[in-house]
């Protein structure tokens, strides 16, 4: 995303080095079954994205002041199963079922940047984040919705319906999960703790 190649575009006209091409690649397999009282699609997804980018601006507990992060070489995978359902019981009676069940997570541990956000002063460059395998946050990666409905004379119709979302993640703070926030802790308790 271009929001991702600036660092500070609202007060520095900078650019993260090393920007490159986002490669994604894509498969999905699809399946469709159709009766003349049933129907049903199932969907399997996986999508991976290579070499992203990502910018962030935190306060840094250890030097106390504003730092800007640069992510780069952001490997990312997008996998999922979408099922949807419609089963007419009666003429005027149908159900209607629809799942999604997800998992997004990184598939790298990024580089980082770490900049003084008042000058852009560089602090630290090319550390790692270890990141590989935490689930990436922005929405729930588990939906589902059952729901009945009645058709009724004429457009009407009567419906109930259940909802469900899960699996919704907090972005991390890959800052946490560089040695250099790991190299504070007291023990290998604690260390485990704080990627944990």
């Amino acid at each position: 995303m271009v929001r991702n190649l600036f660092i500070a575009p609202s007060y520095r006209n900078a650019t993260i080095g090393g920007a490159g091409v986002t490669r994604i690649n894509g498969a999905e397999a699809s399946y469709q079954w159709t009766l003349p009282y049933f129907k049903l699609d199932v969907t399997v997804y996986a999508t991976t994205f290579h070499g992203d980018s990502e910018v962030r601006n935190y306060y840094d507990d250890i030097e106390n002041e504003y730092f800007n992060m640069v992510l780069t070489e952001v490997d990312k995978i997008h996998t999922g199963v979408e099922i949807g359902a419609e089963w007419n019981i009666t003429p005027a009676l149908t159900l209607l079922a629809v799942s999604s069940v997800n998992r997004y997570t990184y598939a790298s541990d990024p580089s980082v940047t770490l900049l003084r956000d008042k000058d852009g002063v560089t602090m630290l460059e090319g550390a790692r984040s270890y990141l590989d395998g935490y689930r990436l946050s922005g929405g729930p990666q588990s939906a589902g919705l059952l729901q009945l409905r009645y058709r009724m004379r004429g457009w009407w119709y009567l419906g109930a319906s259940a909802q469900y979302t899960g699996h919704n993640y907090v972005a991390l703070n890959p800052v946490r999960r560089m040695s250099r926030a790991a190299d504070l802790a007291g023990s290998p308790e604690v260390r485990k703790e704080m990627f944990d």
